[in-house]
């Protein structure tokens, strides 16, 4: 279950409050990403349940320029598949993480090969 970015959404902290409905995981997940990225985010903002559902999505994921981008180009899967792969605003993002950054890479390569 991979976002478009290459999160790997069940193994996500928010997923899986969300999913557990884990109103511990959420307050240990706000209070942590709140100290990573500098910001607020609050143990209600601890809801998603990953960018190609319909269902509740953190609040940064409602407004990230990759889903809305990945959505724009009828992307199926993950941005491996897109033509303009690996774009400015993936490359940026895979700076802090680049262990999503190998997996859309492997599969990037998967799909070059069969084409």
């Amino acid at each position: 279950m991979l976002a478009f970015c290459g999160i790997d959404c069940a193994n996500c902290p928010a997923y899986i409050a969300t999913y557990e409905n884990n109103d511990r995981l959420r307050t240990e997940t706000a209070a942590k990403w709140s100290e990573m990225f500098h910001s607020s985010i609050k143990k209600e903002d601890i809801n998603c349940l990953g960018c190609h559902s319909g269902g509740p999505l953190f609040s940064y994921c409602k407004e990230c320029g990759i889903r809305k981008c990945a959505l724009e180009q009828k992307i199926k899967e993950t941005c491996a598949e897109c033509a303009d792969y690996s774009c400015q605003l993936l490359t940026e993002f895979h700076k802090m993480l680049q262990e999503e950054k190998k997996i859309l890479d492997r599969l990037h390569s998967e799909i070059e090969m069969r084409s």
